[in-house]
C-alpha cells in the first residue's frame, strides 16, 4: 500500500508554496550574477561544461554528460527575505541506484561569511517527479547576504531564474581570490556520483577550501582519455590541471595506450601548467597496483626529463584504511565523507602549487 511519508515528517516535503505576489524573476544568464564552471554560460542552451564541437567528436553520450552541470555555480548577493528558484530542464535524467534526488537534480545554496568562507545554508529540493522543470523556495534570514548557488550534478538545465522581493537589492557576488580555475578531469567520482548534495563534489570542496574557481569535467563512464577533451583543456587558462583518469579505462593496456597521449597534448601547449596525476582511491579494482605503478612511473619519467610542474598523488592515501568502510557508497564511489577526505588530501599539493612551491609527491 502506498502512503505519503510527507504527512508524517514535514521535513521530507519538497520546498513549499512558491507563490509570492511581490516576486520579480531574473535569469542567471544575465547580470549581475557571476557564473562559474560552465562554457559560454550566457549563451549556451542548455548549459554546458564543454563546447559541443569537441564533445560531438567523442559521441552522443559524452555530449549528453557534458551537458549536465556538475560543479557549476552562480555567485550573487541579496537582502530578499526569500528566494524562489525556477529551473527549466530539456529532459529529466532517470534516477540511479547511487545519488540522492537533491544531488542529482537539486541546487545547494551557500552563504559567504565575514571571513570569505562558504557555509552551507539549505537546498532547493526538486519534487520526486517533474517533466520540464520545477520551482522551489527558501526563506532567507534578515540582512544582505553573499551567496553561492551550486547546480545539479546529473541533469541538463536549460535556464534558471531566481525570484526575489520586488523591493530587494540584488548585486553581483564576490569574486574568487584565485580566479584562474583548477580543472578536474576524470570519471563518475570526479563528476560527483553518490554524494548527498551537489555542493559536496570533491572538486567543489577543494574550491571552497582554497577560495579558487574550479571546472569539473568528470564524465560518468565516459572519461576514457579522448583526445578532443585534451585539445579543449590545452587551450584554457588554468591555475592547475588535476588528471584523475583511471577508473573508466577498461583494463591496464587501455590505460597505458591512452594516458600519455592525452597528457602530451596539454603539456605541449602549456609547458608550465601545474599538472597533478592522481591514481584511484579504490581498494578493490582489477590490476589496481599495476595501474598505480604505471601512473607513478609516468610522473617519475616526466620529472626525470626536467618537468618541474608535474605532481603525483597516491589516491589510496587520500582515504585511510580505517575509514574506508565509512567513506564509500558501494566500495567505489565516495559518499560525502569520502569526498571531504579526498579534498583534504589534495589540498597540501594544490595549495603549494597556488603558492608557487615546487613540491612533488
Amino acid at each position: 500500500m502506498n502512503f505519503d511519508i510527507a504527512k508524517i515528517d514535514k521535513n521530507l516535503v519538497p520546498n513549499g508554496d512558491t507563490k509570492r505576489e511581490d516576486a520579480v524573476f531574473y535569469s542567471l544568464r544575465e547580470e549581475p550574477f557571476r557564473l562559474y564552471g560552465l562554457y559560454n554560460a550566457r549563451e549556451e542552451r542548455p548549459f554546458r561544461r564543454m563546447p559541443a564541437e569537441y564533445t560531438e567528436r567523442v559521441g552522443e553520450g559524452y555530449t549528453l554528460m557534458m551537458g549536465m552541470t556538475a560543479g557549476a555555480r552562480a555567485r550573487f548577493k541579496t537582502d530578499s527575505s526569500y528566494i524562489i528558484l525556477r529551473a527549466e530542464t530539456p529532459k529529466v535524467t532517470p534516477y540511479t541506484a547511487c545519488g540522492t534526488i537533491t544531488a542529482m537534480k537539486g541546487f545547494d545554496l551557500y552563504f559567504i561569511d565575514e571571513k570569505g568562507e562558504e557555509r552551507y545554508y539549505k537546498s532547493f529540493r526538486p519534487p520526486v517527479q517533474f517533466e520540464k522543470g520545477y520551482e522551489a523556495i527558501l526563506e532567507m534570514p534578515e540582512g544582505m547576504h553573499e551567496m553561492v548557488l551550486y547546480f545539479p550534478m546529473y541533469n541538463q538545465i536549460s535556464d534558471v531564474y531566481l525570484g526575489f522581493q520586488k523591493t530587494a537589492t540584488l548585486g553581483g557576488g564576490r569574486r574568487y581570490a584565485i580566479e584562474k580555475p583548477i580543472l578536474f578531469y576524470g570519471s563518475s567520482i570526479t563528476q560527483g556520483c553518490c554524494t548527498g548534495r551537489t555542493g559536496n563534489i570533491y572538486s567543489s570542496v577543494v574550491g571552497r577550501m582554497l577560495d579558487c574557481d574550479t571546472v569539473n569535467l568528470g564524465v560518468s563512464g565516459g572519461a576514457k582519455g579522448q583526445l578532443p577533451t585534451a585539445e579543449y583543456i590545452s587551450g584554457l587558462s588554468l591555475s592547475a590541471f588535476v588528471y584523475d583518469y583511471d577508473y573508466n579505462a577498461p583494463d591496464l593496456a587501455f590505460l597505458q595506450e591512452t594516458y600519455m597521449p592525452f597528457l602530451r597534448i596539454i603539456r605541449e601547449k602549456q609547458p608550465k601548467l601545474p599538472i597533478v596525476l592522481v591514481s584511484m582511491i579504490s581498494r578493490v579494482f582489477p590490476e589496481l597496483e599495476e595501474r598505480k605503478a604505471f601512473i607513478r612511473a609516468q610522473y617519475e619519467a616526466m620529472r626525470a626529463a626536467g618537468d618541474e610542474n608535474v605532481y603525483f598523488i597516491d589516491g589510496q592515501s587520500l582515504i585511510s584504511d580505517t575509514e574506508w568502510d565509512m567513506t564509500t557508497t558501494d566500495t567505489t564511489h565516495p559518499n560525502d565523507f569520502g569526498f571531504l577526505r579526498m579534498a583534504e588530501g589534495m589540498i597540501p599539493v594544490l595549495r603549494g602549487i597556488l603558492e608557487g612551491k615546487k613540491n612533488g609527491i
